[in-house]
């Protein structure tokens, strides 16, 4: 479809789906004050104006307390408020530094005071760190916090701070797949739709708050199975802001070992930022735009000239190099004092130049990458009376990447664009063997109903929605340069690959576009029938859709997903809570599991060398070779149920201390089954076929005998900045087992391995300590420190297989040696230790201007772990060998910013 016609029309269509809308669902992305006003003998007053203020809204928020002495502001973007309360007879009341988080509650007691000499009561409030009306596990990060601890310059990294979050980019959170996350960015769901990880980038400092929900999610949080990393971004203001900053992470202050000196490695990095925010007409219009941009150069290290022997010379390979644009721009309208319209557009385009960097090719041989993404969004907010507030959103994502040879020879007809790789030595040479075009889109359109009903048994917040999304994508193309590729053997010719023509004769690029729709709806209530009670019972329907080329339904379900937590504010002072929950939560799957249903494949032929020809002239395969996918009555949704259990205290002012447990069941998981092949009696080869025919023969299913647990334990300490510091630290035990662990695995294709494949997860951390936070010193000094120190995950050991001539079988559970079957710690990763610091040292007693100079220093201690752990078995006199490393990770690195704002 032509991105610039969607980008064309979407202003209309949103305008008509937004006159048109009805109740749906849009995910949280704002706060709540409430409380109850007393006079000073501790009676409720009725009638008593109250309003809030903030940066981030337009204009102010004013209420009248009800009979009972409440008052209630929802709807209230991430931020700082001043509340001030007032009323005859009594002295003026002002509470400022109140912050409020993303899907938080700030509990307030308003005690007001008779006139004295004093005019205007006024507290500076600490920040609550006992919310005592959440129900989700989780945490929130606000951009003061991360302005000064040393995290990666990412939300990604950021999701890596909370408990229960292990991994990398795309984490494993409480035992989910790295495939079981969503991505929020105001609302946008920028998970990629093809392989459910996230999708879009943007700039750091445009960060207003991240929040990463680990369990517990109530009935507006679906098609997820693992965490939710909700971002929300900055805004104008009714005064002009600039933030920019320039950093660079130079080779200079990298610690090289002596054997990388040697091989002569070297890196650099800048990044460019600029944010800019501010009125085009105050308490009305505001506008907010982000700019960063990013430089890399590195240098691969030297190493043996594997395409000239006879040169005694080291060589490298050409250095990589990219540009990455993030950009973002928005602009905010309030239409009236009760409606809000938000438009927003977002993209991160990136250019690479020689990214694969593999010593086995020859110069001038690599990839040149250009990869994009991004969405369009406009979003309504509307305040309709004091107790319904709405929320609806429409918008459009997109991301893809174009993957072409350096050279730029990529005609299908030219022989000269042929790649050939020896596969006795794996050296490439000539031409980088890939020509290719994926992008995915997705068009969604959510909004939300909040009302507020006081009084009957009890308080409620009744919360219903629907969201409805539409995805498609695939390869716009995919072919080999030159029509095929070469394979050699030790120098020789031996067999050529090419790309089988269509019925008219003629060579095209492989192209496929999968399908999707998804329609959730959800119910829920946050009842209160006591005022230290909050049950939060719920329900979602999804109905989840993919469909193949040929518009197909290749999966399709539809499944409810109950809901049920509970909060209960033990002490009556908001200080001691116990939260407890059961929830469903239903994997929706992603365009890959359809296009593998679908059956589509690049089709090659493969013919091998015939000397007496000089020909490529002996047939020797087709691909894809013969086989069928075909379905199963099993129509079960892949789903996790989750128990879980936390008990938080306030300790100290702003200290909080919570125990959390939490257990998983990841059941009916996607897998498929081959049924046609006979193997052997240790599994190694291939025997024969049901059929009589060397056909494979794929039942795709979503068995019982697919699923895995995870149980953890978990200690959290969170200090909100008061008294010059803060911080973040957690402790948590945990194991994570099961037979399948991502999507189609080869679980259940060999009934000889299946009993092995019941094991530690590959993401199964026992022990995980985490601590981040910041102090600030005399002379304008911040001081950040992040440590994390985690125990080893678990390897298999692999062995090779007859049939298919690799190293994939196993002969134990992963974590298990088949030579110490007793020790189930024998096959682990070691240990690790990262120690990272960050100090900036702000001027402006200096120069009277915002401007820091800042220092970050990672992994401190210059640790070094050895990593590329080969885990196969293989014989004797190989080049690598079993249990060896062949790389380390960095060692000792900085980098060095200047930031001005105004």
């Amino acid at each position: 479809m032509n991105q610039n016609r969607i980008t064309a029309c979407l202003p209309l269509v949103a305008l008509a789906l937004l006159l048109f809308s009805a109740p749906a669902l849009a995910l949280e992305q704002t706060g709540k004050i409430t409380g109850t006003v007393y006079d000073p003998d501790g009676v409720p007053l009725s009638g008593v104006n109250v309003q809030v203020t903030s940066p981030q809204l337009m204009g102010e928020r004013k209420v009248q307390t009800s009979e009972d002495g409440s008052f209630l502001f929802f709807g209230l973007p991430p931020g700082t408020y001043t509340l001030q309360v007032e009323q005859s007879g009594f002295l003026p009341y002002k509470n400022t530094e109140l912050k409020v988080q993303i899907g938080g509650t700030l509990s307030l007691d308003v005690l007001l005071e008779l006139p004295t000499a004093e005019e205007t009561v006024v507290v500076t409030a600490k920040r609550p760190v006992v919310d005592k009306e959440k129900t989700n596990l989780g945490q929130n990060f606000d951009d003061e916090f991360l302005d000064e601890v040393p995290v990666g310059r990412s939300y990604q990294s950021v999701a890596q701070l909370a408990p229960g979050v292990t991994g990398g980019d795309n984490p494993n959170v409480h035992g989910s797949s790295m495939y079981g996350n969503q991505y929020l960015i105001d609302g946008i769901n920028t998970t990629d739709p093809a392989t459910n990880t996230w999708g879009t980038q943007f700039n750091y400092d445009a960060i207003k708050e991240v929040q990463v929900l680990t369990g517990g999610l109530d009935a507006e949080y679906g098609q997820l199975t693992g965490g939710l990393i909700n971002v929300v971004t900055k805004s104008g203001s009714n005064e002009f802001h600039l933030d920019t900053s320039f950093r660079i992470t130079p080779e200079w202050l990298r610690l090289r070992d002596e054997f990388e000196k040697e091989a002569s490695a070297d890196s650099n990095s800048y990044n460019f930022n600029l944010n800019v925010g501010g009125p085009i007409w105050k308490d009305k219009i505001w506008y907010y735009a982000s700019l960063e941009l990013r430089r890399a150069i590195s240098y691969s290290p030297a190493h043996q000239d594997f395409f000239n022997p006879s040169n005694p010379n080291q060589v490298r390979n050409d250095p990589f190099r990219s540009w990455t644009l993030l950009y973002l721009g928005k602009v905010t309208f309030q239409a009236s004092e009760k409606h809000k319209l938000t438009a927003m557009v977002l993209g991160d385009p990136a250019w690479f130049e020689n990214l694969q960097q593999n010593a086995q090719y020859a110069p001038g041989v690599d990839e040149r990458r250009f990869q994009f993404g991004g969405f369009y969004s406009l979003a309504w907010e509307a305040v309709w009376t004091k107790n319904l507030f709405q929320r609806t959103q429409l918008g459009y994502s997109y991301s893809g990447m174009e993957q072409t040879p350096m050279s730029g020879c990529t005609d299908v007809d030219n022989p000269d664009c042929r790649s050939h790789t020896d596969s006795a030595t794996g050296l490439t040479s000539v031409n980088w063997n890939r020509d290719s075009l994926d992008t995915r889109n997705r068009l969604q359109f959510d909004s939300s109903w909040t009302y507020y009903l006081d009084g009957l048994v009890g308080n409620h917040e009744w919360k219903a929605g629907w969201n409805y999304a539409r995805t498609w994508g695939g390869f716009d193309r995919f072919s080999y340069p030159g029509g095929g590729y070469y394979t050699d053997r030790n120098g020789q010719p031996y067999r050529f690959t090419r790309l089988m023509a269509d019925a008219d004769g003629v060579i095209r690029p492989y192209t496929e576009t999968s399908y999707g729709n998804t329609l959730g709806v959800y119910l829920q209530d946050a009842w209160k029938p006591l005022k230290v009670l909050t049950v939060k019972p719920g329900v979602r329907i999804d109905f989840i859709q993919m469909m193949d080329q040929d518009m197909v339904a290749t999966v399709k379900y539809l499944t409810t997903s109950p809901r049920l937590n509970v909060v209960w504010d033990i002490t009556g002072d908001g200080k001691t809570v116990l939260r407890a929950g059961y929830n469903r939560y239903v994997d929706p799957g992603w365009f890959n599991v359809s296009s593998f249903l679908g059956g589509r494949a690049l089709r090659t032929e493969t013919y091998e060398y015939n000397p007496a020809t000089g020909e490529y002239d002996i047939f020797f395969s087709r691909t894809p070779a013969e086989q069928t996918v075909v379905g199963s009555k099993n129509n079960t949704a892949p789903h996790a149920d989750e128990i879980s259990l936390q008990v938080e205290r306030e300790l100290f002012t702003d200290f909080s201390l919570s125990v959390n447990g939490l257990y998983r069941e990841f059941k009916h998981l996607f897998e498929d089954v081959e049924v046609n092949r006979i193997y052997n009696q240790d599994g190694s080869d291939i025997i024969g076929y049901q059929n009589g025919s060397e056909t494979y023969i794929y039942q795709t299913q979503n068995p019982k005998e697919a699923w895995r647990r995870y149980w953890g334990f978990e200690i959290v300490a969170r200090k909100a900045m008061s008294d010059n510091w803060q911080m973040s630290a957690s402790y948590t035990y945990s194991r994570s087992e099961g037979s399948s662990e991502g999507y189609w695995t080869s679980f259940l294709d060999n009934p000889r391995q299946d009993p092995f494949y019941w094991s530690w997860t590959s993401f199964d951390q026992r022990h995980v300590i985490k601590a981040d936070g910041s102090v600030h010193l005399p002379y304008g000094l911040e001081v950040g420190m992040g440590i994390e120190w985690a125990t080893g995950t678990p390897y298999s050991k692999y062995y090779k297989d007859t049939y298919y001539g690799s190293y994939y079988l196993y002969r134990a559970p992963r974590g298990y040696d088949p030579d110490h079957p007793n020790n189930p710690y024998w096959n682990r990763l070691p240990d690790t230790l990262s120690i990272s610091a960050q100090v900036v040292w702000d001027l402006k007693e200096l120069t009277g201007q915002q401007i820091d100079v800042i220092g970050r220093m990672f992994n401190l201690m210059h640790l070094r772990y050895k990593t590329d752990l080969e885990t196969s078995a293989y014989p004797p006199g190989s080049a690598r060998e079993y249990g060896q490393y062949y790389a380390m990770t960095d060692g000792f690195a900085a980098s060095l910013g200047l930031r001005y704002r105004y």
